[in-house]
């Protein structure tokens, strides 16, 4: 659906980290379902691009393939070793690596650690996070970096603010609606400035009430507040809270995996007329 583009326009806003964050409800459940996407993404990645006619899972070969070092199988391993083809498995070049931080955090999701140690590491990481990606209504696009220090950019991209309101689509959504407030990611509340200062605690900032509105957006352990105007209040949801399925989580944690689109994520061919 096309929609009328918005002037570029800046809100700087602040942000916070407050602890624990929205990761920290979350159970082994679904830690568990991001371990098993990432195995599962990663055989079918190798059986997709290399092609081997069966492959052998290992989780060290996995993590040494996410940190960058080339590993490697055999084409049929019913083939004698003399006539085998050996197959090297390694990332694609300029393709982000992971360290030896979130390789033990691997091993330990791997393992089943407990939720709550892992919860707490998955907020941690959540912080550095870019590209977080939230479909709105009308075809406008949110996308979120916690990292950032700055409060929103409407019309234009800019990893220096937490917040860009975008309105095209870049990318594929990150979340799905979150049917409680315990099991949400990252939560949306736009108010007027009076209902704000009602509920905002003193660590939290204060704003001119000759604002509009005021939004908060937190996602993992960052918060992010900025007074908008009213073109932009009409574009923000009141309240709202999404959850990341344990693929876009996955994809999250580790980029890399996810830098070559496989067999069913090729966008459609449009017919030539």
């Amino acid at each position: 659906m096309s929609t009328t583009a918005m002037a570029p326009r800046y809100f700087r806003g602040a942000v916070r980290t407050r602890t624990p964050g929205t990761f920290y409800s979350h159970d082994a459940g679904f830690l568990r379902k991001v371990s098993q996407e990432l195995k599962d993404r990663f055989v079918k990645m190798v059986m997709q691009v290399y092609q081997p006619k069966e492959y052998d899972f290992y989780m060290e070969d996995m993590l040494d393939y996410f940190q960058g070092y080339p590993i490697h199988t055999v084409d049929d391993p019913d083939l004698d070793p003399d006539d085998n083809e050996i197959i090297i498995i390694k990332l694609p070049p300029m393709t982000e690596k992971i360290g030896e931080i979130m390789r033990q955090f691997l091993v330990d999701l791997d393992g089943a650690r407990s939720a709550a140690s892992l919860t707490k590491q998955l907020t941690e990481f959540a912080r550095e996070w870019v590209d977080v990606r939230i479909l709105l209504p009308r075809g406008r696009m949110l996308v979120l970096h916690p990292a950032a220090e700055n409060g929103l950019s409407v019309g234009r991209y800019d990893r220096e603010y937490f917040a860009n309101l975008l309105d095209y689509v870049v990318g594929p959504n990150d979340v799905v609606a979150a049917d409680t407030l315990a099991e949400a990611h990252v939560r949306i509340e736009t108010s007027s400035p009076a209902m704000y200062e009602t509920y905002r605690d003193e660590s939290e900032p204060a704003f001119p009430s000759c604002r509009d509105s005021i939004v908060r957006i937190q996602l993992g352990a960052r918060v992010c507040y900025f007074p908008i105007d009213i073109a932009a209040t009409q574009v923000f949801p009141t309240d709202a809270r999404y959850k990341f399925t344990p693929a876009t989580c996955a994809r999250h944690l580790v980029p890399g995996l996810y830098a070559r689109l496989l067999e069913d994520e090729y966008p459609p061919r449009v017919a030539q007329k």
